[in-house]
């Protein structure tokens, strides 16, 4: 029982990742009052997520860690113009 429920809060945390990534490249803003302020590069961020989950659904550590370290660009460059 608790594997299902730990297996459903993993999927919904997925698919809302899921949609915070497609919005911050479609718009390169991110879809919630509190998530902006976390994240000053959107589409840099949402780069990173994306080659992070790559990386890990074909089991290539190298391309996590390069996602990752997109993502910490994404939410610390600061944006020009």
């Amino acid at each position: 029982m608790v594997f299902v429920l730990g297996g459903l809060v993993f999927f919904a945390f997925g698919i809302a990742v899921a949609v915070f990534t497609i919005h911050a490249l479609i718009y390169d803003r991110m879809p919630t009052r509190w998530a902006p302020k976390l994240v000053r590069a959107p589409r840099i961020w949402a780069i990173g997520v994306t080659c992070a989950a790559c990386g890990g659904a074909t089991d290539t550590p190298t391309i996590v860690v390069v996602g990752l370290g997109i993502m910490a660009i994404g939410h610390l460059t600061k944006p020009t113009g």
